[in-house]
């Protein structure tokens, strides 16, 4: 150390708020209330283009193959819900 150089002198960091927001978000797919899978998609997404992308998932497809969809429920960046009959 040369003597000006001490830690109490230095500024504190600047933020940059591009890293401060994100760009996707990670929602709960559950089909009857119980989560079956996880879809991650772009936090602007439409609930349509939620609703089908949810619907191909593995973990989904498999529960709702071959039966009635009567409610599709989507809370934007959170879950959405497929109640099957």
């Amino acid at each position: 150390m040369t003597g000006r150089d001490r830690i109490w002198d230095a500024s504190w960091p600047e933020a940059d708020p591009r890293f401060l927001t994100l760009e996707t978000v990670e929602m709960a797919v559950q089909v009857n209330g119980k989560v079956r899978d996880r879809l991650v998609i772009s936090k602007d997404a439409a609930a349509a283009e939620v609703l089908a992308a949810a619907k191909v998932l593995p973990g989904v497809a498999k529960h709702v193959e071959g039966k009635t969809v009567v409610k599709e429920i989507v809370v934007p960046g959170k879950l959405v819900n497929l109640v099957i009959k």
